[in-house]
């Protein structure tokens, strides 16, 4: 569950911004597309079994537009759901549903704050998301947050032959298991490609034990 919890937070996250203004929307997820949804499959190198989908469906209604995310695992069972509003400034978390262990259940998270994708970040502007998670009993038993700045040079990768300019991201992430008589934390650092028209394209993942993903 840990590792499943916190690969979530590769496209939920902060934005610093250097001296000059980005513009990012064209390095977002293309949602406007996704009203007829589309799938994503990401494979760990390291290990090619280690297979998770994102499924990605948009539906717009009036003026609104609900980005909305399925994360299944290698096995089809669904990791996490969550529902982005799509803004004339960006893109914020509305809401998320994580699974905690290997049952059906779904429970639903605490958005805290809410800030995703700024289209038009200003300089040095810091972008948060935070959740927290209950347990049983209503009680908060784990609490997360990342945060995300923009690297100043853009890196090219290759998909299906194509050569794209994308926009690299630094990650640190957060995640504190509540105990009754102590909190654990842990922390990730995660850097992400983000490519026009596609969205995340990949990641790689130091996790806090030196391993990574």
């Amino acid at each position: 569950m840990k590792k499943h919890f916190l690969f979530l937070w590769v496209v939920i996250g902060l934005f610093s911004c250097g001296k000059k203004e980005i513009s990012t929307k064209k390095y977002y997820f293309p949602y406007a597309s996704f009203t007829s949804p589309s799938v994503y499959k990401y494979v760990e190198k390291t290990d090619t079994n280690n297979i998770m989908y994102w499924y990605f469906e948009t539906l717009i209604s009036n003026k609104d537009t609900l980005f909305t995310t399925f994360v299944f695992n290698s096995k089809l069972r669904t990791t996490a759901i969550y529902q982005n509003a799509i803004t004339a400034e960006g893109s914020t978390l509305k809401e998320m549903l994580v699974n905690l262990g290997d049952s059906t259940t779904m429970t639903r998270c605490k958005v805290k704050d809410n800030q995703v994708f700024l289209w038009k970040p200003k300089s040095r502007e810091k972008m948060i998301v935070s959740i927290s998670i209950p347990n049983a009993a209503g009680e908060e038993s784990e609490n997360a947050m990342t945060e995300r700045g923009f690297e100043t040079k853009r890196q090219a990768m290759e998909f299906n032959g194509k050569s794209y300019e994308c926009l690299v991201t630094k990650e640190v992430i957060m995640l504190n298991h509540i105990k009754p008589n102590r909190t654990v934390s842990e922390e990730q650092q995660r850097t992400s490609f983000f490519a026009e028209g596609i969205g995340l394209m990949a990641f790689e993942t130091l996790n806090g034990d030196g391993s990574s993903t």
